[in-house]
């Protein structure tokens, strides 16, 4: 547990990101292998699930310290922190008995469901005994979460120079096959290990947003290639002789929700295909709103297969009858999606050769179900995560509406004690009608502003969220919009982020529910 703290704090205190890999690398060399597996866990960002609510471990910590709840309740949220708000209680005490890291964690996990008293019991002993550094990242892990300002990669570089391997190669064998047990661990380092095994993935390679305007990163077309932005699910279809498997972005298994592309695997060779999953009907792609239908369902009913057919457009092979051709360029891994069968079409290049074809076409996109377009050089290999300068995407205009601040709730960290996170609506008459949530898109200084607007318009009280008399305007850009049940409104945008805040703007003339409907049918 020292061990643990110590990176944990070391980490949480530096902002160079090469400091940081070598505080994790030199932590996970001197680390006991099984408290080494625990940590590597919870520092790429997974967890071992809430053990209670942070509410209950404010109550209990007020109990222990003879303190009025209220007050730890405040403290938190001006803190923004539940974790450090209770070990700030404890005041500087020192441990009164030695905790190893995978001890805590399995007597955690032992206790998940047990009774709320045994929990609390268990919870205040190890508070007495532990130090007030050890209490606070205890608490994190009571929370299901620990965060150290540091990406999966740096972890993974991290771990990479502690053992000489390769960063890549390290999350590859992640993917899929990863548990927290000692045995997964020593697979992962093992630089024996055969890379590929099984039907695990490869690490997407993803566009990064184009910065500039396109003639400013594509001087030559020819060297370039330019194809739809799909509007699916981005998914890897991994076919080896060990078996069948669909990957989506997030590393889910997401076979189960499209038998029919699995159905048709047998008639590719064997291989890794990277592309885009649509509900396809009359040959061409249906809105994302009837491919949600299929997702996150554990059986798939004949009839949904009826009414909403997927098919996988395939844009690259990763892998060919067990060769690797990652490193090969774009042009050469293309080679290889020639006669494909159904449900598997190829998704072929434009005819854009210069930037008033691709002007035209991202204008008409939205209406061809499209996202935009993927710019792509030939020569490029396929590497691991946002890699700039050789993949570049290019969106269609977001969809904007004026909107209606309708309740706030404060954030977190450097923003506690702020109203941050905004529900809003749209006028159906005189009455607003929630269409939305953002919390991204504002300044600082804008979020200032707002919140000196709010504190005057507050309403009810909804546990952490309060109500708002209509006061702020909002102008909210999304991808797009469907019909939804789960709305007041009977709408649901896709990706709301704050475009503009227009404290010009008197709330009467924020936008209509009719307005929104009328996006909704474009």
């Amino acid at each position: 547990m020292k061990l643990f703290s110590m990176a944990l704090n070391a980490c949480l205190q530096e902002t160079k990101t090469n400091l940081k890999i070598k505080i994790l690398s030199d932590y996970f060399k001197v680390e006991s292998n099984a408290n080494r597996v625990i940590a590597f866990h919870l520092l790429m960002g997974e967890s071992f699930g809430r053990f209670c609510l942070g509410k209950w471990l404010r109550l209990w910590c007020a109990d222990v310290n003879g303190l009025p709840e209220w007050l730890i309740n405040e403290s938190y949220e001006s803190l923004g922190d539940n974790s450090e708000t209770i070990s700030l209680c404890f005041g500087q005490k020192l441990d009164s008995v030695i905790w190893e890291l995978s001890d805590l964690c399995s007597q955690m996990l032992a206790l998940k469901s047990a009774p709320i008293d045994q929990k609390r019991d268990w919870v205040v002993a190890r508070w007495q005994e532990l130090s007030t550094d050890h209490i606070y990242v205890f608490n994190k892990l009571l929370g299901g979460g620990i965060r150290i300002g540091a990406s999966k990669k740096t972890v993974l570089k991290a771990l990479g120079h502690a053992f000489d391997m390769d960063p890549q190669i390290l999350e590859q064998r992640l993917l899929g096959r990863w548990e927290p047990t000692c045995d997964a661990f020593n697979a992962l380092i093992d630089p024996n290990d055969e890379l590929g095994q099984g039907v695990s993935p490869f690490p997407f390679y993803l566009a990064s947003p184009l910065p500039g305007h396109v003639s400013d990163m594509v001087t030559d077309f020819q060297d370039w290639q330019v194809e739809p932005k799909w509007d699916g699910i981005r998914a890897q279809l991994v076919h080896r002789v060990e078996g069948v498997a669909l990957w989506s972005r997030g590393n889910d298994l997401i076979t189960d929700q499209f038998p029919e592309i699995i159905e048709g695997v047998s008639q590719l060779p064997y291989g890794v295909y990277d592309g885009e999953i649509l509900a396809w009907q009359n040959n061409a792609p249906l809105s994302f709103f009837h491919l949600q239908k299929r997702l996150n369902r554990k059986t798939i009913s004949q009839k949904l297969l009826k009414d909403t057919p997927c098919v996988m457009l395939l844009y690259d092979c990763l892998e060919s009858n067990a060769q690797d051709l990652r490193e090969e360029p774009l042009r050469i891994r293309v080679s290889k999606l020639t006669h494909l069968p159904p449900p598997f079409y190829q998704s072929k290049a434009l005819p854009i050769h210069d930037t008033v074809s691709l002007k035209k076409y991202i204008e008409n996109a939205r209406n061809a179900m499209v996202e935009g377009v993927i710019i792509k050089r030939l020569d490029s290999a396929y590497l691991s995560g946002r890699v700039r300068g050789h993949w570049w995407k290019l969106k269609v205009a977001p969809l904007t509406l004026d909107v209606v601040i309708m309740y706030v709730q404060k954030g977190r960290g450097i923003r506690s004690g702020l109203f941050t996170d905004y529900t809003f609506g749209v006028w159906d008459g005189d009455t607003l009608v929630p269409i939305g949530k953002a919390y991204s898109g504002l300044t600082n200084n804008e979020i200032r502003e707002i919140n000196g607007i709010l504190k005057g318009h507050l309403t009810d009280r909804f546990g952490p969220v309060r109500g708002v008399a209509p006061c702020v305007v909002l102008e909210v850009a999304f991808d797009d919009i469907q019909p939804s049940s789960r709305h007041k409104s009977g709408l649901a945008l896709r990706f709301p982020r704050i475009h503009r805040l227009r404290l010009d703007k008197p709330v009467s003339e924020a936008n209509t529910l009719a307005d929104a409907r009328l996006l909704c049918q474009r």
